[in-house]
């Protein structure tokens, strides 16, 4: 058993997680204290710390139907066993991560009733989550790039980076507009 404590569900065993075990507010809370970026992350000019949740809030919006809701839904697995940066992703972790996160993913298939998060659903979300990551590293960070164009500076004055108080916020209500509970 692996208990790690949830608020205010409790918590979770996560190499037997089933879908009752999910709490979408869970999901929500953990995000939106998760920094994107490591925390080295500016917003006109000042430092701003922009979160895992905003982030699946943009994939969401890149997307619809299903796979909308997935791209909300992305990155859930880290709210159970926290965001690792894809430089060190591959390189520093075991097989046994992978496979928690495969259930952690499977888990909120069932309580959320999507379908699985596999095949074309899957391209298509993590085709979105690289787009958002394209233009959150040109226009949130300090990191030289080329290929980001995607989404515009237009966008990101509409939809400023918001924090961790409000990130919890927008990544619920996105959730309830696309039907999740």
């Amino acid at each position: 058993m692996i208990w790690l404590h949830t608020f205010p569900n409790g918590g979770i065993d996560i190499e037997c997680v089933c879908s009752a075990d999910i709490e979408l507010l869970d999901i929500a809370r953990s995000l939106a204290a998760t920094a994107r970026f490591r925390g080295q992350t500016h917003w006109q000019g000042d430092w701003w710390l922009y979160t895992v949740a905003e982030h699946c809030v943009v994939v969401s919006q890149l997307l619809d139907g299903p796979a909308a809701r997935w791209g909300l839904l992305h990155d859930a697995a880290e709210a159970y066993l926290q965001d690792v940066v894809r430089p060190i992703r591959k390189l520093a972790l075991s097989p046994w991560f992978f496979e928690a996160e495969a259930r952690i993913e499977k888990a909120c298939a069932e309580r959320f009733g999507l379908p699985p998060f596999e095949g074309s659903l899957r391209y298509r979300v993590e085709a979105a989550d690289l787009k958002a990551l394209e233009s959150e590293i040109e226009h949130l960070t300090s990191i030289p790039t080329e290929h980001s164009k995607n989404m515009t500076r237009n966008y990101w004055e509409r939809h400023p980076p918001v924090g961790p108080r409000n990130a919890c916020e927008i990544f619920v209500r996105r959730a309830k507009d696309l039907g999740l509970s």
